[in-house]
């Protein structure tokens, strides 16, 4: 995936761990910046915890609520 990539209105700059949109800048830990890029790059497709878990990444065992 290239360094940056549009999510709706938000630019998504993987390299800087950040979103962007109307002069505002939001940062990301690079851990969630790892799964957003993840689920963006599988968009449209059911994604189980296993292949995030397999690759560097870890999502907590209890769903948020």
């Amino acid at each position: 995936m290239s360094e940056t990539f549009q999510l709706g209105d938000w630019e998504v700059n993987t390299s800087l761990n950040s979103l962007s949109r109307d002069n505002t800048s939001v940062h990301l830990e690079p851990k969630m910046m790892d799964v957003l890029a993840y689920l963006s790059a599988h968009a449209g497709e059911v994604i189980s915890t296993e292949p995030v878990s397999y690759t560097h990444l870890t999502l907590p065992t209890t769903p948020y609520v």
